[in-house]
Parts: C-alpha cells; sequence; structure tokens
C-alpha cells in the first residue's frame, strides 16, 4: 500500500458524535463519510489478483467490514502484521455491502479506538443520500428564475449560466450551471448561493462550474437562462 490516507476530518468527527451526535455532527460525519477512503486488511484468495477482506465478529457472532482512517489507527490491531493492505473508497465498500452477502451486518470504523460501527441500512441510506439525476426542463419556475436571474445579473463574474432539474437522494431541486471563465470559484458560487437563498425559501440548488466534467455534456443542447 503505497497511498498514504490520513481521513483527518472524519477522525474528528467519530470523536464528536461519541461525545454529541447532535444533527450537525452527524451531517459533517456523512459528509466525510462519503469522501473517505480506508486502510483495509486483506488475504490473497486462489485466484489471481483478487483477495477477501478480513471481517470482524462483535461476540454476538455478528460479521462486520472493518475500515480504519489511518495507518496509527489500523496498528492498534494485535493481527495487524498479519495481512496485506488494500485502500478502499466508501463507495466501494457501499457498493460490497448493499449488493453482497446479507449475513454481512454492516461495517466497522477503527475498531480498536473510536469503535463506531455501521449498520447496513445506515450504509444505504448515506450512499443513496449523494445519488444524483438531473433532467433538462423548458418550463422553469417563474418566480425563482427572476430571483436567480436577478441574482446573476448582480455578480459581476458570471459570463452565462443554464438551470437543470435535480433530484439529490428524491428531493427535486436545481443545479445552476454557471460560466466565469475562471478556475476556483467557490467564493463566487458561494456568494450566488447565498444570495439565492436569502431571497427564495426552501430552495434545494447546487451550483457547479460549466467546465466540470460531470455536468458539461448536460448543457450542450439546452439555451443558457442567463448571458451578460
Amino acid at each position: 500500500m503505497d497511498e498514504k490516507i490520513i481521513n483527518d476530518e472524519l477522525k474528528v468527527d467519530l470523536m464528536k458524535i461519541k461525545i454529541d451526535a447532535n444533527p450537525e455532527t452527524e451531517e459533517s460525519f456523512k459528509n466525510n463519510l462519503l469522501k473517505a477512503t480506508f486502510i483495509v486488511p486483506v488475504v490473497k484468495t486462489e485466484k489471481k489478483d483478487e483477495v477477501d477482506i478480513v471481517l470482524l465478529s462483535n461476540p454476538e457472532g455478528e460479521n462486520f467490514f472493518q475500515a480504519y482512517t489511518d495507518i496509527d489507527a489500523y496498528e492498534k490491531w494485535s493481527d495487524y502484521k498479519d495481512y496485506e493492505l488494500f485502500t478502499i473508497s466508501f463507495d466501494q465498500y457501499a457498493n460490497a455491502l448493499i449488493n453482497g452477502d446479507e449475513n454481512l451486518k454492516g461495517l466497522v470504523i477503527n475498531p480498536f479506538t473510536e469503535n463506531v460501527p455501521l449498520e447496513r441500512e445506515y450504509i444505504r441510506y448515506v450512499f443513496n443520500s449523494n445519488k444524483v439525476s438531473v433532467e433538462v426542463i423548458t418550463d422553469y419556475p417563474k418566480e425563482e428564475l427572476k430571483v436567480i436571474k436577478k441574482v446573476l445579473k448582480e455578480v459581476e463574474e458570471v459570463k452565462s449560466a443554464y438551470l437543470l432539474k435535480m433530484y439529490k437522494a428524491n428531493i427535486p431541486g436545481y443545479l445552476l450551471v454557471i460560466d466565469t471563465g475562471k478556475k476556483n470559484n467557490k467564493r463566487i458560487f458561494d456568494k450566488i448561493g447565498n444570495k439565492v437563498i436569502n431571497n427564495i425559501e426552501h430552495i434545494n440548488l447546487e451550483i457547479f462550474d460549466i467546465n466540470d466534467e460531470k455536468v458539461k455534456p448536460m448543457i450542450d443542447s439546452i439555451k443558457p437562462i442567463y448571458k451578460a
């Protein structure tokens, strides 16, 4: 394993939810979990280039995948020298749990330090919460469109913008695609998002740069809602 795995923000969340599991700490934990890559102990199988993840069992005999945020947490396990190490993303773990052996109870993070078990249904919930579907619309909501165009006009860096319908975890919202001709647009996007939210209650809005590979193909066939 050549890649260095750290997960500092997730490690902070692990401590926080053990002390005070409130909605804010749980949301932060979920978001950092989605971005996480873990250290995983494995054993080789008889098949070439194939390995099995080493499982842990609790006193009730339930089996869990194990995942470590960093090498220090892994080396707290008394058997840590017995296995090879791989790295695996949360999405890969979630897919293995959701579509794999039903006898697997879930995933336990840092079992010999923070020891945070996550059951299969929670893994499914977090995994699905990040899934986004987008569709092209021409019948834009009039009031929302009016506010968004007004905000875009006030932000001089915006050259053009496109609006799409978005569903994230089956919750409807809007995806605003913006062209500023620049990179590192977080400050500009935050400014636009805050202005829109201040004028429209309960809007679910995400903003992407026009050059983002995930969204660029979606706007090839539609007209912008705004041009400077």
